[in-house]
């Protein structure tokens, strides 16, 4: 008999799921739905509603599964049916993901309007901690670093037996949120230049220009040179 996998949405749960990992994909899903449906307009009168309810579903709803699945299971390496996983292998979940992630980015890169209704969805959180409106660039380092903080306090659980992954993806959480992330924005919350300081070369290779240079220099206060001396 042929043994192909199944692409039934109506397939039974995986063994072991509980209701409370039930209930965080519930308000997981929910999470999504909010944010797919801010990004026709929906939300466009109540932006800090949306955004509350969206981001803080979607985080809070996979944290609560997260939770639950890796304590109540011994820590350690459990990579189990990753080759026979649609989405791990190739397989179609797989493609369609990787379409939707190249799509998102051409979106991000060359037609930025398209994401206008999810750009103001930022804006309370921009207001906050940068002083000014979102842009593209301010939701896209906004997603990337839920996921980072998300998927780290993940792996943490589940490699909790090992203080050197702890301390590894500990790091990497710091160093998004704090210095990649934070710091950035609440410069320009007090009309400093905006400066990353963790990916100063190659990705930043503009600092080395003499006008940027300059402008950082002649910045009030020391802060520019500081920043020119970090790099």
């Amino acid at each position: 008999m042929e043994n192909n996998p199944s692409i039934s949405i109506s397939n039974p749960p995986p063994p072991g799921t509980d209701i409370i990992q039930k209930t965080g994909l519930i308000l997981f899903s929910i999470g999504v739905l909010l944010f797919i449906i801010a990004a026709i307009g929906v939300g466009s009168e109540n932006p800090i509603t949306f955004f509350s309810l969206s981001i803080g579903l979607s985080v809070g709803g996979a944290l609560i599964y997260f939770f639950k699945k890796y304590l109540k299971e011994p820590a350690g390496v459990k990579n189990n049916r990753v080759w026979q996983n649609s989405l791990t292998s190739r397989g179609i979940f797989g493609w369609m993901f990787g379409i939707i992630l190249t799509g998102f980015y051409i979106i991000l890169y060359w037609f930025p309007s398209m994401l206008e209704n999810l750009i103001h969805l930022m804006d309370p959180l921009s207001y906050l901690i940068r002083g000014k409106s979102s842009d593209r660039w301010f939701l896209y380092g906004t997603l990337y670093t839920l996921a980072i903080v998300v998927m780290g306090i993940k792996a943490i659980l589940k490699y909790r037996h090992s203080n050197y992954q702890i301390i590894r993806t500990s790091s990497i959480i710091f160093f998004q949120l704090g210095f990649a992330y934070l710091i950035p924005a609440v410069l320009q919350l007090f009309n400093q230049p905006e400066f990353y300081f963790s990916y100063f070369w190659p990705l930043k290779y503009d600092y080395l220009f003499p006008s940027t240079v300059s402008y950082l220099t002649e910045h009030p206060g020391a802060l520019g040179v500081f920043m020119v001396f970090w790099g």
